[in-house]
């Protein structure tokens, strides 16, 4: 491979990745103002209230509970698209004894 093609290619990759952690950061800058204060406070059915019923529920042990939500979508294919691409954000919360205490957010292309 020709060092200007490599040089291309590797900069291509590494905007994209620069851009993917851009816009993962904002998110989880935006769920950690609203959920680190919940921290070792929320019970778990405030969350159920808030964002419905989880995606997927389960029980680590019989006082540890992670429940999982998809709190956004967004569609990426245009009008017309034969495929259609989506970003959906997910947000994983742990529970103990119903007390939430811990908590991670992530976006999935699907």
């Amino acid at each position: 491979m020709s060092p200007i093609r490599r040089f291309l290619v590797l900069g291509s990759l590494l905007l994209t990745l620069a851009a993917g952690i851009g816009c993962a950061g904002t998110d989880t800058r935006e769920y950690a103002r609203e959920l680190n204060p919940l921290v070792g406070r929320a019970p778990l059915r405030h969350f159920i209230d808030r964002y419905g019923e989880p995606e997927k529920r389960t029980a680590l042990d019989s006082r540890t509970e992670v429940l999982e939500f998809r709190v956004a979508e967004e569609s990426l294919g245009g009008r017309g698209a034969r495929g259609s691409v989506a970003v959906t954000t997910e947000l994983r919360l742990t529970f103990k004894d119903g007390i939430l205490s811990d908590w991670k957010v992530a976006n999935a292309v699907k």
